[in-house]
């Protein structure tokens, strides 16, 4: 029969994440994004005991991020991370620089307390960074808009009815960030998709 580590921490959260780390790097399942990019866990850390020491006891709520998200599991890449701090450091996430700054578009939005979706949809209409992030956002509850496009000046509800949208989702298109000749037409495009609002 088996002993258990002498370490006693086998149920530990410590335990656990180190044991995922290893599976991770060592399936099959997650192979594209470990063994094909060449991703592993350095020697030392293959013994549960040198992760502890190296790393500490996993706090509450945080779990091991890779600093370089191309890089190994190994001392001086890995820190115990929130959620959202690993989700800005996944390899797929947008990044837009502005002024020699490169945020992911989540960060950005946080900053500039911008909506996701409205950067996105900035993105996907092939806004500059410097428009994306400066322009603002019209507001879809302020009544009174009166809109100007092609030379005619209307109110909000005039210009969505000639256009045969309703007032209130011209707004919500506004409030996403869309151009206005965009926000009156009827198909969207959005996530590189066309919809119907």
């Amino acid at each position: 029969m088996a002993r258990p580590p002498k370490h006693g921490q086998h149920n530990s959260p410590t335990y656990r994440i180190w044991s995922g780390m290893l599976s991770r790097v060592r399936s099959d399942k997650y192979r594209k994004n470990y063994r094909d990019r060449g991703i592993t866990v350095c020697e030392r850390w293959l013994q549960f005991e040198n992760f502890l020491e190296d790393m500490g006891e996993r706090p509450m709520n945080l779990t091991i991020d890779r600093i370089d998200n191309n890089g190994n599991y190994e001392p001086g890449n890995c820190r115990w991370a929130t959620h959202k701090q690993q989700n800005n450091n996944w390899r797929h996430n947008v990044r837009i620089e502005l002024k020699g700054e490169s945020l992911t578009a989540a960060q950005w939005a946080e900053r500039l307390n911008l909506n996701l979706s409205t950067i996105y949809t900035r993105l996907n209409s092939g806004w500059s960074a410097e428009r994306i992030l400066t322009t603002p956002v019209a507001n879809k509850y302020f009544s009174g808009s009166m809109l100007t496009f092609k030379g005619e000046t209307l109110s909000a509800k005039e210009l969505a009815s000639k256009y045969g949208i309703s007032r209130n989702t011209l707004f919500a298109r506004l409030a996403r960030g869309f151009p206005l000749e965009q926000a009156l037409t009827n198909s969207i495009r959005h996530n590189s998709r066309w919809h119907t609002a």
